[in-house]
This record gives structure tokens, C-alpha cells and sequence, in this order.
């Protein structure tokens, strides 16, 4: 277990390069019309917003107010051999 502090506080100065903290996070969406609602407001706010295809599904990544990275991932959905989809 590794505790790491990720805010020194209001009005603390930015850490140096190379100090342990937070670089990015991700958040797995649910369903596509969940992922693209939250680009939508995202770009909406002003923020710019780059999509991927990782293979495994689509990827927005974007840098949040404080810099830290952001990626927002949607699975693919694979059809069954039963005809239906899944994650």
C-alpha cells in the first residue's frame, strides 16, 4: 500500500517535474451514449478532447484544469454467436 498526497492545499505551489503524484486516471463509461454525453459537455466547457481507437474500444483523452491527464474508455461491443451484443 503507497499513500501519496495528490493536493498540497490552496495557494501551494506546483510540485516539482519529478515528484511522485498523480499524472493521469481513467474512467471506464458504461455505454457508448454515456461516453459521448460526457465528450460533449467536456468540449462544451471549453476543454479539448482527443478520441483514439486502443483496439479493445475508443479512448477521449484530455487534460483537466490542473493538468493532470484524463482518459474517458468505451469497450467495444462484440456480437454473440447467439446474435446479441456484449462488452
Amino acid at each position: 500500500h503507497l499513500g501519496v498526497n495528490v493536493w498540497a492545499g490552496v495557494g501551494a505551489p506546483p510540485p516539482p517535474r519529478d515528484a511522485v503524484g498523480l499524472l493521469s486516471f481513467a474512467l471506464r463509461l458504461p455505454e457508448e451514449e454515456a461516453w459521448l454525453a460526457l465528450i460533449e459537455r467536456t468540449r462544451a466547457s471549453g476543454m479539448a478532447v482527443e478520441l483514439h481507437d486502443n483496439g479493445s474500444g475508443r479512448v477521449a483523452r484530455l487534460r483537466d484544469r490542473d493538468g493532470n491527464g484524463v482518459e474517458l474508455l468505451i469497450e467495444k461491443q462484440e456480437t454473440s454467436s447467439h446474435g446479441g451484443s456484449r462488452p
